[in-house]
């Protein structure tokens, strides 16, 4: 950790991390959602990051990229559009709040630091 990485902050940036790739999941099934087979895949992690955080260790926290198990249409494709506007919503909702979480750690110190 360096100097301003305390616990907290590691263990929202690991939190930043594992959003970002589950947008880039998403993103890669709505892509694909025409694509005859297609397996739609999900990321994990918060219960890793929960894990990892209760460890001491919120790096160590790693998400993962699991195939879901939404029923095929006819073309073996499962893709299915209402779960990845979901997961979209929720995903940035969630970056939207760890980024202000982030802010206000950020804030607080410059507040330490000036002396005000």
């Amino acid at each position: 950790m360096t100097l301003f990485t305390d616990r907290i902050t590691a263990g929202i940036e690991s939190a930043l991390d594992s959003v970002s790739l589950r947008q880039r999941v998403s993103a890669d099934n709505i892509a694909n959602m025409n694509t005859p087979g297609f397996k739609a895949s999900r990321v994990e992690f918060e219960s890793n990051l929960r894990q990892a955080m209760n460890d001491g260790n919120p790096q160590g926290a790693q998400p993962s990229v699991v195939a879901t198990s939404d029923p095929a249409n006819a073309d073996g494709n499962n893709v299915m559009i209402s779960n990845e506007q979901s997961t979209l919503v929720k995903s940035e909702v969630q970056f939207d709040a760890l980024v202000a979480a982030l802010n206000y750690k950020f804030a607080t110190l410059r507040t330490a630091i000036k002396g005000q």
